[in-house]
């Protein structure tokens, strides 16, 4: 297992020179898998999700229609609203909407708005032999309508976009997870095998990781360094809730 120094596994999208994907959606990477042929590569860092990133699309502006073979994508809508068009369906997309896009699925996003539609993008390789354990269709969720679960690390508030029920095939959860003012997560650390990440959606909070204590600010994320040694907790030093987009893959 390869470790990389604390300031590895703190980035934002704004490190990153721009690419384009799906056509026309301008992506700037934030994490991505470790390649064994460029180990220190810069956002290298998980070791089962495949990528992660920031994407803008344009007002008026629709993607190419995409297939991914074998890849399985989540969208997350951070801002504007537009829709999204596979064979099956036309479904609406906003601010807080979680998109499960499986493999072979054909898909085109249409920013309907004048300004940018700003998605948030997760990608994982799906097996062979998961191929058949996989939805078949598109599955979207908009957090502002999902049940909350209260109380996990002390003070975590949970909606669940996505679980392995959902047929995710590396992750195990994405996640939309606030904390209100004044309030600490209990600290913690993960061990070999976890791919665990936060991006500040809302607010500027104090994250506690390792030995350090920074300032996330909104387009800013982290991941748990894989060590079973480094606890990280997220602190909420003010009177505004605080919001992140999570997901995760467990290790044993």
């Amino acid at each position: 297992m390869i470790m990389f120094p604390i300031d590895a596994y703190i980035r934002s999208w704004r490190q990153s020179l721009p690419t384009k994907s799906h056509g026309t959606l301008v992506e700037r990477r934030i994490f991505s898998k470790i390649n064994p042929d460029n180990p220190m590569e810069p956002g290298a860092v998980m070791q089962h999700v495949k990528g992660f990133s920031r994407a803008i699309l344009d007002g008026g502006v629709s993607t190419t229609p995409t297939v991914h073979e074998t890849d399985q994508e989540v969208l997350y809508v951070v801002k504007g609203e537009g829709r999204i068009e596979t064979e099956e369906s036309v479904e609406r997309i906003w601010e807080g909407s979680g998109i499960l896009i499986p493999p072979k699925v054909r898909h085109t996003i249409v920013n309907e708005g004048k300004d940018p539609l700003e998605l948030l993008i997760v990608m994982e390789d799906v097996p062979q032999e998961s191929l058949d354990k996989v939805s078949k269709k598109s599955i979207i969720r908009n957090y502002h309508r999902l049940p909350v679960s209260v109380g996990g690390h002390w003070c975590h508030i949970v909606r669940k976009l996505f679980g392995s029920e959902d047929g995710l095939a590396t992750l195990h959860s994405v996640l939309v997870v606030s904390i209100d003012g004044m309030n600490i997560g209990e600290p913690h650390p993960h061990g070999p095998g976890t791919d665990e990440v936060w991006y500040q959606l809302k607010g500027t909070s104090l994250l506690f990781l390792g030995r350090e204590i920074r300032r996330q600010h909104p387009g800013e994320a982290f991941m748990v360094p894989p060590d079973g040694k480094t606890s990280h907790s997220s602190i909420n030093d003010t009177d505004e809730t605080m919001w992140w987009f999570y997901f995760a893959h467990y290790g044993k």
